[in-house]
């Protein structure tokens, strides 16, 4: 997007998927691209899975890059540093 690499990762399943695709999105670029196609996952829900992701021991992905993510239940797109997340 704009010059800048993405990892695109579409999604159709709960916030569990979303956090798996997230995940493994991170070993691959700094910049994350998820398209949401399950309805009834709302910006709020994405933003508390991926926060509490980030802020499990477990996850080594670190917090530099940008997250774009677009909801279908609203069809919007959203933008935001990913270590404002955490």
């Amino acid at each position: 997007m704009n010059g800048v690499l993405f990892e695109f990762k579409n999604i159709i399943g709960g916030l569990d998927r979303v956090e798996m695709r997230f995940r493994e999105s991170r070993t691959q670029s700094e910049n994350v691209f998820l398209k949401i196609d399950t309805h009834g996952i709302s910006k709020a829900d994405v933003l508390a899975r991926i926060g509490r992701t980030l802020r499990n021991r477990d996850y080594t992905g670190g917090t530099k890059g940008t997250l774009v993510f677009y909801v279908a239940q609203t069809r919007k797109v959203y933008f935001m540093k990913i270590r404002d997340l955490k």
